[in-house]
């Protein structure tokens, strides 16, 4: 990782960050760039902890970056504040399928418009 708030003229961004490296704020103090290489080892690394894990509102405060003791982290025990989170499954796609039908049924029969084959 390299540290762009140490040379900000060194390094070149992209355009869409090139007005932060102009603007003398220091909300750009803490940017950091990184190789994609290197994001993808990171996220790597910490997806297995950040993907299926929920954090209450509260638990990370901000202005100090640090975990903050909540008391309804206290009360259920040891880690059990964040929660996994449950795989959900969609609407199979039967039913998927039984929608896309009936629609198409309804427009080129009762739906239909007369200018709908123009466009198609």
């Amino acid at each position: 990782m390299v540290s762009l708030n140490r040379n900000r003229g060194r390094y070149s961004v992209t355009p869409i960050l090139a007005d932060l490296l102009k603007e003398p704020s220091g909300c750009f103090e803490n940017f950091c760039r990184l190789s994609s290489h290197d994001f993808e080892y990171l996220l790597k690394n910490i997806s297995p902890y950040s993907c299926s894990t929920y954090s209450h509102l509260g638990t990370v405060d901000i202005e100090e970056e640090i975990l903050a003791p909540c008391s309804w982290g206290h009360e259920q025990g040891n880690m059990s504040s964040l929660l996994p989170l449950q795989n959900i499954p969609r609407k199979s796609s039967y039913e998927t399928k039984n929608f896309r039908d009936e629609f198409a049924e309804y427009f080129t029969a009762v739906g239909k418009v007369a200018w709908q084959h123009n466009y198609s």
